[in-house]
């Protein structure tokens, strides 16, 4: 008797194919957790729908603030905000698509195609949708935070906007009204975005937000304060803004950006029909960037989040690069049959949980893959990075959708999604498991010489009330898994087996599906077939 043992699939992953893949890697899985006990094939909790009615639209960004709610960020251009509760409401409605958003220094910024907007943290009624205007209308405004400065795609510049920082003395008027000193003069565009800190009389540090400015030498604070001496030394913060801090040639649109250590890594796309990208490293302050590698993908998605390793999604074939010596080498390809079908990881729709990227696969064309949250990693060190379907959104779909801004928040993901005209947002649930979850074998073959024959054993750790381990089989290449096999449970020895032999066959599939009971799932240490 001859015995192929399916387990640790922890240490394989998702294969490149039902045919090959690496060591224990399995040609299909999803909604479970081969990790947080290696060893041990457990199911994740599932993804349940959050949002209600609120979210009318497809977020594909989010801000998870420092006032304690997440902003989800629409493209019929509703800012939504989500309580640590867990409650949704609309924040505020503007006109047109928000392509992009990032909280800085006390404010949350967000992008149109045109106007850069902005609200104050500490006072959310100081907000002004279009306190900058871009140089470019663009579909992307990709931002992100290095060095202390907010970086921002325009087309195909990167604007900045930075916080300065300078000291004068002046007077107080009246409670929340400052007048500046002789000698020290701003313009109204200068002033009106930053802060003011002072000392007030019992030695303790005070600072207010400006909100507006009456001239070049009166300014309005958030909030009012008792009044300190006379004359007062402050100093002035303020956010100064560039619109062009960096331009790339005019065939290029910025679509993504990472850091890699102090300097900004710029992703791009071209036209649609061009197979040519480009992801540039500029260090923030010279006139030009430093290098520029070309990448025969038609774009640059998302810079998913890494410790220590810059990885990189680009075009719409499942590709995956990690950037090295100022350039962009293969990594991994993402399974599936990708001819003449398409998907992409947009550029939010990445997050460091668990301490390993995750990522949303959305569709474009034809489902070439799976779609929903994946996972690239291991449980430690020790472990081979694998890939895993990790979780499926609440509509219990993984083709024909898109996945938005995937934020961590604490213990949980929150998932933005989109599927045709209904759009959600999920929070990863821990009252309930997921319900579909599975793994499936690679294809095995047999001697065709000598027809083989099989019993196939689910050896498990634990089979809670109402909990199941199905099995399904795929014989000779056929197209559809067979209806679950007959099977009876010895608990005694802690298996589930097949009670009869499966029928000859020269090529075998097996599925295995968990069948749970609310929060309770089974735990599977093995499969076990066993040939003639």
């Amino acid at each position: 008797m001859r015995r192929i043992i399916l387990d640790n699939i922890n240490l394989g992953g998702l294969a490149d194919s039902k045919y090959l893949g690496t060591e224990k890697s399995v040609q299909g899985m999803a909604g479970l957790d081969v990790h947080t006990e290696p060893g041990v094939i457990k199911v994740n909790q599932k993804l349940t729908k959050e949002s209600g009615s609120t979210v009318d639209g497809f977020a594909k960004t989010a801000v998870v603030c420092s006032d304690g709610n997440t902003y989800f960020f629409t493209d019929n251009g509703k800012i939504i905000k989500r309580t640590a509760a867990g409650a949704y409401s609309v924040f505020r409605s503007v006109s047109g698509a928000i392509l992009g958003a990032f909280e800085y220094d006390g404010f949350v910024y967000y992008a149109r195609a045109h106007y850069l907007g902005r609200w104050l943290i500490s006072d959310p009624t100081y907000i002004d949708d279009t306190d900058r205007s871009f140089q470019n209308d663009g579909a992307y405004h990709p931002m992100l935070t290095l060095n202390g400065v907010l970086y921002i795609g325009d087309g195909n510049v990167v604007a900045q906007m930075e916080k300065t920082e300078i000291a004068g003395s002046g007077t107080i008027t009246s409670a929340g009204t400052y007048v500046y000193g002789v000698g020290t003069h701003f313009t109204t565009e200068a002033i009106a975005r930053g802060k003011i800190r002072w000392i007030d009389n019992n030695g303790n540090s005070q600072e207010r937000y400006i909100t507006s400015v009456t001239s070049d030498t009166v300014l309005h604070i958030e909030s009012a304060f008792d009044p300190t001496p006379p004359t007062m030394p402050y100093k002035l913060s303020r956010h100064i803004w560039s619109a062009n801090a960096l331009d790339l040639t005019k065939d290029q649109t910025i679509t993504s950006l990472g850091p890699l250590v102090t300097e900004l890594l710029i992703g791009t796309t071209a036209s649609s029909d061009s197979n040519i990208c480009h992801i540039y490293r500029w260090n923030t302050w010279s006139l030009s960037f430093s290098a520029d590698d070309i990448v025969p993908e038609n774009s640059i998605n998302c810079f998913l989040p890494t410790d220590n390793y810059v990885l990189v999604q680009a075009g719409s074939k499942g590709n995956f690069y990690v950037y090295s010596n100022n350039r962009l080498e293969p990594m991994f390809k993402l399974p599936g049959v990708w001819l003449n079908k398409t998907a992409i990881i947009h550029p939010c729709a990445a997050v460091n949980f668990n301490n390993m990227p995750y990522f949303g696969l959305s569709n474009v064309s034809g489902n070439p893959a799976g779609q929903g949250i994946y996972s690239y990693g291991g449980h430690s060190s020790n472990y081979p990075r694998v890939l895993n379907l990790e979780y499926i959104i609440s509509q219990d779909k993984t083709a024909s959708i898109e996945i938005g801004a995937v934020v961590g928040v604490g213990s949980i993901i929150l998932v933005a999604w989109k599927d045709g005209t209904t759009y959600g947002v999920d929070k990863l649930d821990f009252s309930y498991k997921y319900t579909s979850a599975y793994f499936e074998s690679r294809l095995i073959i047999t001697d065709r010489s000598a027809q083989s024959d099989a019993v196939i054993r689910c050896c498990y750790r634990s089979l809670p009330t109402n909990t199941n381990l199905s099995i399904k089989i795929k014989k000779d290449h056929a197209a559809a898994w067979s209806d679950a096999l007959t099977t009876r449970i010895d608990a005694t020895r802690k298996f589930i087996e097949t009670i009869n032999k499966i029928g000859v066959f020269i090529t075998l599939e097996v599925r295995i599906e968990f069948t749970v009971s609310v929060n309770n799932a089974p735990e599977l240490e093995r499969v076990e077939i066993d040939l003639p």
